[in-house]
């Protein structure tokens, strides 16, 4: 999963950060949080979609670490809505060992099932 080594990455449970009341970051540009489509961001999704429906080992394993449920590889996908994606890169920041709300990112953001989200950033180093 080269993804995985790209991006550092948080399972946010909907609930506590997606759903949560809209939270408007100071000096938040009108650009697009979410990461455009691209290769880059398939492979990204194509990873998670793999461990989510996998039933060998390192599937099992990654599941029960970032507490996921096992699911069809469809309960994965893309999420391009900018509100979601906003308000992810907002919860996102302020998981960092060092919160962060105010820098501008653009973030991968996989939905699975209709419950968890799994947040990366690209330009992150893991």
């Amino acid at each position: 999963m080269r993804a995985r080594g790209h991006a550092l990455l948080f399972v946010i449970a909907v609930g506590i950060a997606l759903l949560a009341a809209p939270v408007h970051a100071a000096n938040r540009e009108t650009v697009s949080t979410c990461q455009p489509l691209d290769t880059a961001y398939d492979n990204f999704v194509d990873g998670y979609r793999t461990f989510i429906s996998g039933v060998d080992p390192l599937s099992i394993s990654m599941r029960s670490h970032l507490n996921l449920p096992q699911l069809p590889d469809d309960s994965v996908a893309a999420v391009t809505d900018s509100s979601t994606c906003n308000r992810a890169a907002i919860a996102y920041g302020r998981n960092l060992t060092l919160p962060d709300t105010t820098t501008p990112r653009q973030v991968y953001l996989v939905r699975v099932s209709s419950t968890r989200y799994i947040v990366g950033d690209p330009l992150a180093s893991s």
